[in-house]
């Protein structure tokens, strides 16, 4: 078996109301995906409407460049952390890289099934994803939040 991808190779990260979780005032029941270089994962969590609205300020930052990284936790247990996004800038003020790990548990409680990526965002699709993910945290009538870029351009 032969692992190809182009240059061009898009990675898409989508972050929805989960349909088996329970969403209330305060957390949100998550299922987060993403298909990128062929692979793709799928988890699902409960997170605090606060710690999106924390990631949201950190990543304005991020974007205004008065910080380097932002990141998002979402679920977690003594072995693993089920979401890690990570916003970082690049040299170019245009450009943002994302990282991306999911887990989720096996069939037995010590197995994980695992997906860790990175691709390139442009401002436009970054700041189209935080409109969102705000909107998404607030119940403002947006079911998902969705970061797609480029997976093999990382600058």
């Amino acid at each position: 078996m032969t692992l190809a991808s182009s240059p061009t190779s898009p990675a898409d990260f989508t972050l929805r109301e989960s349909d088996t979780l329970t969403t209330d005032a305060d957390f949100i029941g998550v299922r987060a995906s993403v298909d990128s270089r062929g692979f793709s994962g799928l988890t699902t969590f409960t997170i605090a409407r606060r710690d999106v609205e924390r990631v949201l300020v950190d990543a304005g930052k991020v974007l205004d460049g008065s910080a380097e990284l932002a990141v998002l936790l979402g679920g977690w247990n003594d072995l693993e952390e089920y979401l890690r996004l990570q916003i970082a800038r690049t040299r170019t003020s245009d450009q943002f890289v994302v990282r991306v790990r999911m887990a989720t548990p096996g069939l037995r409680g010590d197995h994980w099934s695992r997906v860790d990526t990175e691709f390139v965002v442009d401002r436009g699709g970054l700041v189209g994803f935080l409109d969102a993910l705000a909107r998404f945290a607030t119940r403002d009538g947006v079911a998902s939040a969705s970061l797609r870029g480029i997976a093999e351009t990382i600058v």
